[in-house]
């Protein structure tokens, strides 16, 4: 099954736009239906995004009026055997003008992710993603996802993907490694509750790459485009891999500090070197701390230092820049995010075989020393 957008197209009226509905049977599609909003009006821009799961198909049309002038709707539709009806329209909470609530969709099973990128949250332009869940056949906001480092202008929600009770929420025209040069943020839900896992930008990113122009994910594997990089050329544009498999084991207890029992290391990516993606995060710390990241050749048993416990040896080397720990640096409370830079200095050190980390940050109210550790995480690295 294909669903295809034609946001211009006649509707219930000319110019509401409309969906159309393909089948596969064997090498042959047809067309088995065609979709339109039972309330479309002129310019609704319905069919401007599209997602389906299985029989429920999600079509966002981001010019819709009720909430104000392009303020934005979603409308979801079921197919029973080759029949298609509209179960529900969906806005937004908060809807208002401009916010372009459906400019993109995702759904995945009973949980719909809408994209509203022009939504002012605190700030103009900002942008904010919407998850729906469905009981039965009625549908209700579950969360309003925003971005923890909010400028304006930055358009988080151009593009997003859910997938279990994870989603993808690209913020295309954040301007971290330069003007536009965009980034994508990781929430993760547990029960009904959704948190910022990561924020993931391009290694070799530059202004006006617009990385999170488009963002997919299948399994552990996530693909996000970047239209307007120039590797290649003017505007030639790329695809980013990351793989969110967790790798390594850790070892070595945490010690506790000044909020609970400790942080706790963990790491994300691929083993191999030659791919370039790998992620450490240290959870359970104290909020808004200075730490480093670093590591190491050996294993030490736990050698007292500070607060904590050094369980790495050998040539250290210092991951650069330092990490902070949420919620003020936009990543989430007491929670330090840092990606292994493969063309900094400290890389050379890097190679196939055994690599220990481990996070070294501040903590005053933890004991006399004022600094502490997590435990460590070892990576079995391949060529």
């Amino acid at each position: 099954t294909a669903l295809v957008g034609a946001f211009m197209a006649d509707g219930a009226v000319a110019d509401t736009g409309a969906v159309y509905v393909f089948v596969r049977t064997g090498t042959t599609w047809s067309e088995q239906a065609k979709l339109t909003a039972s309330d479309g009006e002129i310019f609704d821009l319905f069919g401007l995004s599209v997602a389906l799961s299985g029989d429920t198909a999600l079509v966002g049309a981001a010019a819709e009026d009720e909430g104000g002038m392009t303020s934005g709707a979603a409308y979801t539709f079921v197919r029973t055997g080759t029949t298609w009806s509209e179960q529900a329209k969906l806005t937004a909470s908060d809807a208002a003008p401009l916010s372009r609530f459906g400019c993109s969709v995702s759904i995945d099973g009973d949980t719909a992710l809408v994209g509203a990128d022009d939504h002012d949250s605190g700030l103009f332009d900002t942008g904010a993603a919407y998850v729906f869940v469905r009981n039965g056949t009625s549908w209700s906001e579950q969360a309003k996802l925003t971005a923890p480092d909010p400028v304006t202008n930055d358009n988080f929600g151009t593009s997003v993907r859910v997938l279990g009770d994870t989603a993808v929420i690209s913020m295309s025209l954040d301007d971290d490694a330069g003007r536009d040069s965009g980034s994508v943020f990781l929430f993760e839900r547990s029960g009904t509750a959704w948190a910022e896992r990561a924020k993931l930008v391009a290694r070799d990113g530059d202004e006006e790459d617009v990385f999170g122009a488009s963002v997919a994910l299948e399994g552990e594997t996530l693909l996000i485009g970047a239209v307007i990089d120039d590797d290649l050329g003017f505007r030639t544009g790329s695809t980013y891999v990351f793989n969110l498999t967790e790798i390594g084991s850790g070892y070595c207890a945490t010690s506790p500090n000044s909020v609970g029992p400790g942080m706790v290391l963990s790491a994300t990516g691929n083993t191999s070197l030659s791919k370039e993606c790998v992620a450490l995060r240290a959870d359970d710390g104290p909020d808004n701390k200075a730490g480093i990241f670093f590591f190491g050749p050996n294993q030490l048993a736990g050698v007292p230092f500070g607060e904590g416990l050094r369980c790495v040896g050998g040539a250290t080397r210092r991951m650069q820049p330092p990490a902070f720990t949420g919620p003020s640096n936009g990543k989430p409370a007491g929670v330090a995010v840092q990606q292994l830079d493969f063309d900094a200095p400290y890389a050379t050190s890097l190679g196939a075989g055994s690599t220990n980390f481990q996070f070294w940050y501040r903590d005053p109210m933890g004991g006399p020393s004022g600094y502490n550790l997590s435990n460590a995480h070892e990576i079995v690295f391949l060529p």
